[in-house]
């Protein structure tokens, strides 16, 4: 039979209703979704499709069509906006099921039947360890500035979104009373030229405001590339993701690798070097909150949001040697045989190996759906004092008492770090940690995804991959950028 005559469901997004996670098929109570049917060549006639929901199910829909037809000629044809009504109650999330039929003779269904969650906005709060609401009452709500406030909603329509600018306190009742207050965000909207660049000649949308890691380390095994491994996509988020295809390594690290993939890094101050992106400086008294979430078939991996100091950029520093640099793991989840599928690993690095004096206070986390979306956050609170949690638990505090007499090492300040901290998103691949190996990496470890294509790779759900929703960065009263420290980044401000 010829595929290109298969006809396909979608839920899609059009400009003024975009769905955030769309493409998993979910849908939030109170949101608007678009049906698209298409065929990959023109239809031989009029293909009249008929849409049956499920027994019980019809009530739910706003708008929902009983037929959909492409004329002949067509490729592919839009329902108007349907919505997804809202039921007041907390029944939980809901699956509901969409059947297709049609009579055509050219054009038979590929799939006769279409699986959407319908997405409780009413679910009581579960743990503070697993519910992103202690942070933020709408997670996926984004923010946006007056400044890019005409492309945004043009974009995003009327649905509900939060105006900020510095300056603002934190959204969280709590977090304000704590005195954190808005700097800057990395909103990864769909708007070409300020949150990604235009599609390229790979297929995908770039991410704007990163520099490559291409480091020696980073590419022992993987080569990076954002320009291929990178994608802001339509519904706005970051999409990070690898391959096993053959592809040169460039900076950093040399030759040709079995694998590529994507690593990312911003903030990264040298005032020798003009070391770019540069769009916010972190140092004592930010707070840093990435929303995330670990897909596919990630065994091997170690996807990772961490920061370390810029002082390692000045070879003439004695602590330009690591772990003296100073070192946060905000997130780590090695996945191996050694390891779990869910654990969220939060560790600092600190200390002198030379001199006995290295610590690593760390702390192992439980998450049951690190596939979903979870806020990892990070406050450098005071020049002593560090903490780091995972939606509304503070999962662990450090503080230079952690480094005994060796108090004077901690690194975690202006005085060792000047220029601040570098933030990073790495997949960390392939994984000794999780898989337990020491030297070279274990046959088949890659099974889960090495005969996934390249094209294949960008839309299938065993890639393994990070997803980042937003990136927002909040700063208390001990918050001061030094004088000399500049932000070079042309897209400043224009992320959210």
């Amino acid at each position: 039979m010829d595929l290109n005559r298969l006809l396909r469901f979608l839920i899609i997004i059009a400009q003024q209703f975009p769905i955030k996670g769309n493409s998993d098929l979910v849908v939030k109570e109170g949101d608007t979704f678009i049906l698209q049917m298409k065929v990959d060549v023109p239809a031989k006639e009029d293909i009249v499709v008929t849409i049956t929901p499920g027994a019980g199910e019809a009530d739910l829909y706003e708008n929902l069509p009983s037929t959909l037809t492409i004329s002949a000629g067509e490729l592919s044809v839009d329902s108007d906006p349907v919505t997804m009504l809202t039921d007041g109650y907390p029944f939980g999330d809901t699956k509901l099921t969409l059947t297709f039929a049609t009579d055509s003779e050219h054009h038979p269904l590929l799939a006769e039947k279409m699986e959407i969650t319908k997405q409780d906005i009413d679910t009581p709060l579960g743990s503070e360890l697993e519910d992103e609401r202690y942070v933020y009452t709408s997670p996926d709500e984004p923010f946006y500035s007056e400044k890019n406030a005409k492309a945004f909603k043009t974009w995003w329509g009327d649905k509900k979104a939060l105006a900020m600018k510095a300056g603002t306190p934190h959204p969280n009742e709590a977090l304000a009373a704590e005195g954190w207050k808005f700097v800057n965000s990395m909103e990864f909207h769909a708007i070409n030229g300020q949150c990604r660049t235009a599609k390229n000649a790979n297929g995908v949308c770039p991410v704007l405001g990163f520099g490559a890691q291409n480091t020696a380390m980073v590419q022992k095994y993987m080569a990076v590339n954002n320009d291929r491994y990178t994608d802001v996509t339509d519904e706005g988020y970051l999409k990070m993701w690898a391959v096993k295809e053959k592809i040169n390594a460039t900076g950093g690290g040399a030759g040709q690798k079995d694998y590529g993939f994507s690593a990312c890094f911003s903030g990264k101050f040298n005032m020798n070097q003009g070391y770019a992106p540069q769009h916010t400086w972190i140092g004592v008294g930010t707070r840093i909150e990435t929303r995330a979430r670990i897909r596919g078939n990630k065994n091997g991996f170690n996807a990772a949001i961490w920061l370390q100091g810029n002082t390692q950029s000045q070879a003439s520093d004695p602590y330009s040697a690591w772990p003296r640099y100073g070192e946060i793991d905000v997130m780590e989840n090695p996945v191996g045989n050694i390891t779990g599928q869910n654990n969220a690993h939060q560790t600092v690095h600190m200390g002198n190996q030379a001199t006995g004096t290295y610590k690593n206070p760390t702390t192992q986390n439980a998450i049951s759906k690190m596939d979903q979306w979870n806020i990892y956050w990070v406050e450098i609170v005071d020049d002593h004092t560090i903490k780091m949690g995972i939606n509304g638990k503070t999962t662990k505090v450090i503080t230079s008492a952690d480094l005994g007499s060796a108090s004077g090492e901690w690194p975690f300040n202006l005085e060792k770090n000047p220029l601040g901290f570098h933030y990073l998103l790495t997949l960390g691949a392939p994984s000794a940690w999780g898989l337990g190996y020491n030297d070279i990496p274990p046959v088949g470890w890659d099974s889960g995804f090495a005969s996934i294509s390249y094209e294949a790779s960008k839309t299938s759900q065993e890639s393994p991959r990070m997803e980042i929703d937003w990136i927002r960065f909040y700063s208390n009263d001990n918050y001061s950028k030094p004088a000399g420290i500049n932000l070079h980044n042309p897209n400043a401000h224009t992320y959210y």
